[in-house]
This record gives structure tokens, C-alpha cells and sequence, in this order.
């Protein structure tokens, strides 16, 4: 049921009346010189670049904008009404990402057991192969190019090895696009993402309450008024990304609008604006690791478990200890005497550490905390410790590492790509497609060969049933394999 249109005017003034209250931000001092002017002298102090205002983010000329028209995220046609959980947070240079430590993250990151997952999905994602094909199927040459060189110093890979490292261990990857005098993307490079906040979209909002000042009136009556007051007012949020800011350890703050910046983030939140770093849920474990690595390594270095433990029950003092002492090394110790045999009195027992040290097992207990480290990217231990084992048991892993680790990334990374970097390309055609050629295994190739043997099968008995050959085609499910080969099922019919 809509509301009255007399209820609808008052809350539009009550909007309209919370919004003269609030002071505007201080303007810009006016440039009273000629443009002109001031380009030549700026060009004639030897500097090439124009680098307008901080705080100017409005200038930046984009083109293909995913949301054409709107001046900022809260210009919308939509009626939203759900506030976002920390709307009540003021944000205006960026809200702060609660719960993270990079300092820590990055100390945790600091040990073998964690930079073998880190190296190993780094090194995954740099040497994928890829393509950009447009509605076609056809390759797309002013994307490809512009991936193939995106900087003037990087290449593709190199960012993506950048947004990977990032986005695993913060869960926040950057790349900042800039763009040219024509609105057009023209470079693009990889940043800490750390140093990016965001400000969410605010919006000044009124709740009127209704009352009536008069008393027992019949409510159902059509002359029954009722009247409208402004109850509360305040900043509401819905979530989404107005604008993002760069935050350096220097205290420089740089605005950018979010067609500016592409943000990969693996694992939101809806009681955040921000991803989450899984890094601190291993906290203690990597710090077991860390801490058991290197106290075994101080024991051996500094010989604290000695390898003998001999008793002498009948030496009662200090000095014939001393004694028995060099008699044992004269007797046994030197180049010539290796294997001889030691020779006790009455009462000495000598025992050996090495199974003592044997049966403590410490290793065992790194490698139960290593593997919980591993399983939370995805890995199998025996991608790092190449234990024996069959190749059927080898492929099933490595399937496992590919789906659990590898597909994900690449398929957030290609939608970043496909809905934030190539529309804003000179030449963007509607239906360019950024795909990972994803690697295909032994076992993935049989697989595939057993698939499409038993779909010509199925093909061949409908076929023989009266179907024509398309309808079969289609029952067996074999549309896309035609198409990849360039065949249509309709012209096998009329054939």
C-alpha cells in the first residue's frame, strides 16, 4: 500500500530541512590565472605531469562507467532500507579495519611452513596462461595487448603474482587503474592494499513519527488527521564503497573513486566492509612452529642433550671423578682408537640418549601443525613432502589442490577483471571474456575422454530411436563440443 502523497511531501521536507543544517565543506580557493598561464609555467620548470588536486577526485575522466550518470553510489533509483552494520561509524577519510595486525600477519608470514603455501599459490598464478575473447570467440587484440603490458615496467604476471600475495595474507589486493585525458584506462599497477580504506556511502536521514492533537476522534472517519514530526535524524549507511583512500605511513591521504581502484577480496563479511585475514586463525600454531623450530635448533647448537649418561656409584668425590675422567678419554678418545671397547669398574653403568631422543618424536608433533597450516589454502601435505604413493592417489590430490585452491582465485579474479578492468578499455566491445586457460592433467584428459565417448553413445542410441540427429545432440548434451569445433547440430540433420 503506497503512502499518501501529503505524507510523502513532509518527509521530504524533513530530508530536505536535516540537509540546510549541515555545514558544507570548506571550498576550494578559486584559481584566478588563465589556464594557459599556468600550464606553460608549470611546463617550463621542467615537470611533465598535470597532478590535479588530492581532493579533487571528481576530474578524473572515465569512460564506461559501470553505473552511467551517478554522481556517487548514494545517486541511486533504488529504495534502499537496510543500514549496514557499522553505519554509525564516521568514515569520512576511510573506516578503520578492526580485528587485523599487518605488523603480525607479517611476522607469521615469516617461517617455511606458511611461505611454501604462499610461494606455491604466487608462483601458481604468475605462470597461468590466459586469453581475452570477445562475443565471438575471437581474440581480442587491444586487450591482450594491454595486458601483456599493463605499466611500463610490469607485465601481467607480475601483478597478479602482487594481488595474489596480498590477498592471501590480508585478503585485500589493489590495483589502482589510471586513466587518460580521454576517460580511458591506459595503465594499471598493483599497491599494498592495506593502505586502502573505504568510505562507505552516507546518507542524512529523518524518521517522522506520527501524532494527533486531538483526542477521541473516530479513527476510521475520513476527517481523521494525522500529523507528522520530525522524531530523530543521523547518517545512515548502506554498505556500499563511495569513494577509497590511500593511507600511507606518512600521513598522505589520496582519494580515489571505485572505478579507480580494482579490490580483491576473497572472504566478506556482512559485519564489515573489509575481508578477513585467516592468517590470525593460525596465530598459535604457526607461532608453535616457529618457536619449536627453532628451540630444537638451539639444542643441537649448543649441545644441551648430552649423548651419554654414565653413573659412577663408587666415586665419592670430585677428584676421582676427575680422574676417571681422563683415564676414559686415554683410553678411548683419538684417530686411532675409533670402536674400541669401554672398560667399567665396579658399579659403572653407562647409558646411551639416542633412542631417548628418538622417542621424543618432536618432529612428528611439527608435522600434525604443519599440515593444519597447509589444509587452510587448500594443499595437501604431499605437495610439499613427497611421501610415496600411486599416481591415482597423486592425481586425486592434486585435483583437490586445483579445486580447492586454484579455481577459486581464478574465478574471482576473472570476474574482477571482466566487470572492473576491461569495460574501461579504448575499443571495449560487449562481450569480452578474460578466461585462465586452466591446466589439464593425465586424469583430467581421461576423464574428459570418458565423458565424451559415453555422450556419443547416448547420441547414437536416441539417434536410432527416430530422433533426429540434433535432438539426440542435445539430449546427450554435447551442444558446447560442436561448438567448440565449429559444427552445428541443425546442419548434421540436413545432411
Amino acid at each position: 500500500m503506497s503512502m499518501p502523497d501529503s505524507i510523502v511531501n513532509r518527509m521530504k521536507h524533513g530530508v530536505q530541512r536535516a540537509l540546510n543544517t549541515i555545514r558544507p565543506p570548506p571550498s576550494v580557493i578559486p584559481i584566478t590565472h588563465d589556464a594557459d598561464v599556468i600550464l606553460r609555467e608549470i611546463l617550463s620548470k621542467g615537470s611533465k605531469q598535470i597532478v590535479p588536486s588530492f581532493y579533487d577526485v571528481e576530474d578524473v575522466p572515465i569512460n564506461n562507467k559501470e553505473r552511467p550518470g551517478m554522481v556517487d553510489v548514494t545517486d541511486t533509483k533504488a529504495i534502499r532500507r537496510a543500514i549496514h552494520t557499522i553505519s554509525n561509524y564516521y568514515n569520512s577519510l576511510g573506516v578503520y579495519r578492526t580485528d587485523f595486525d599487518k605488523n603480525l600477519n607479517d611476522t607469521l608470514a615469516r617461517n617455511a611452513y606458511y611461505q611454501l603455501c604462499e610461494k606455491a599459490s604466487v608462483d601458481y598464478m604468475g605462470a597461468a596462461t590466459y586469453k581475452v575473447t570477445d562475443k565471438n570467440g575471437e581474440i581480442a587484440d587491444i586487450a591482450m595487448d594491454f595486458l601483456a603490458a599493463p605499466n611500463p615496467q610490469d607485465d601481467f604476471g607480475v601483478l597478479l603474482k602482487m594481488g595474489m600475495r596480498d590477498t592471501i595474507r590480508y585478503d585485500s589486493g589493489v590495483w589502482v587503474k589510471s586513466f587518460n585525458m580521454g576517460g580511458y584506462l591506459d595503465e594499471m599497477k598493483a599497491y599494498l592494499g592495506t593502505e586502502f580504506w573505504k568510505e562507505q556511502d552516507r546518507v542524512a536521514m529523518i524518521v517522522n513519527m506520527p501524532f494527533s492533537s486531538a483526542t477521541n476522534i473516530d479513527r476510521s472517519s475520513s476527517t481523521y488527521a494525522t500529523h507528522w514530526q520530525p522524531a530523530y535524524t543521523g547518517w545512515w549507511s548502506h554498505g556500499y564503497v563511495e569513494r577509497y583512500w590511500q593511507r600511507s605511513r606518512t600521513g598522505v591521504y589520496v582519494p580515489f573513486t571505485p572505478e579507480e581502484i580494482c579490490y580483491f577480496m576473497m572472504y566478506p563479511t556482512s559485519d564489515s566492509i573489509y575481508g578477513t585475514d585467516f592468517i590470525k586463525y593460525l596465530r598459535y600454531q604457526l607461532q608453535y612452529l616457529i618457536d619449536s623450530t627453532k628451540a630444537a635448533g638451539k639444542t643441537f647448537e649448543n649441545g644441551l642433550v648430552p649423548s651419554l649418561v654414565w653413573m659412577h656409584e663408587n666415586i665419592k668425590n670430585p677428584q676421582q671423578l676427575d680422574q676417571r675422567i681422563k683415564e676414559v678419554r686415554a683410553s678411548n678418545q683419538g684417530s686411532n682408537r675409533f670402536g674400541s671397547v669401554l672398560h667399567t669398574v665396579s658399579g659403572e653403568k653407562v647409558e646411551s640418549l639416542a633412542q631417548t631422543l628418538h622417542n621424543m618424536e618432536w618432529l612428528e608433533g611439527q608435522k600434525l601443525i604443519a599440515q593444519l597450516v597447509w589444509a587452510m589454502w587448500g594443499f595437501s601435505p604431499d605437495e610439499f613432502m613427497g611421501e610415496g604413493g600411486n599416481r591415482a592417489t597423486s592425481y586425486v590430490k592434486r585435483n583437490i589442490t586445483k579445486s580447492r585452491l586454484l579455481y577459486p582465485l581464478m574465478t574471482h579474479f576473472e570476474k574482477k577483471i571482466n566487470r572492473e578492468v576491461l569495460p574501461y578499455l579504448k575499443g571495449y566491445r560487449a562481450g569480452w571474456k578474460f578466461e585462465f586457460l586452466k591446466d589439464v592433467d593425465l586424469d583430467d584428459d581421461q576423464k574428459i575422454s570418458t565423458t565424451l565417448s559415453t555422450k556419443a553413445s547416448t547420441t547414437a542410441q536416441w539417434t536410432a530411436m527416430g530422433l533426429t540427429m540434433s535432438q539426440s545432440m542435445k539430449l546427450a548434451g554435447m551442444g558446447d563440443e560442436l561448438k567448440h569445433i565449429g559444427i552445428d547440430a541443425n546442419e548434421l540433420d540436413e545432411q
